[in-house]
């Protein structure tokens, strides 16, 4: 009866655990290298002799997924431009309007926090 109960405990770990899904972000699993106009933003931020101030934001505004090209420059006069999954400037969102933001790449050697 104890191996019994044993197995069957194990049997419901085993088959309960499901790897969690990570949800798509505009149709794509990884944006960061599946959406080109992305991914060619993101190569000419890192080219730029100012990359080490380049980041980039991922969150929703109007429940609906956008990027925003980060710059922690302390000499730059810098304006965030709020991004559609198709690259598209959204003119009427700004910084503070975009929820859930979470940096998901940053240039190499950053000195963004």
């Amino acid at each position: 009866m104890r191996i019994s109960f044993i197995l069957v405990a194990l049997a419901i770990a085993v088959f309960s655990c499901q790897p969690q899904e990570k949800p798509q972000i505009c149709n794509v699993d990884d944006p960061l290298t599946e959406l080109v106009w992305l991914k060619d933003l993101l190569a000419t931020a890192a080219a730029s002799d100012l990359s080490i101030y380049s980041y980039l934001i991922q969150g929703s505004f109007q429940e609906e997924p956008v990027f925003i090209l980060g710059n922690c420059c302390p000499f730059c006069n810098w304006m965030p431009v709020v991004l559609d999954c198709l690259g598209n400037p959204i003119p009427q969102a700004t910084l503070f309007e975009v929820v859930d933001q979470k940096v998901i790449w940053r240039a190499d050697g950053s000195v963004c926090t």
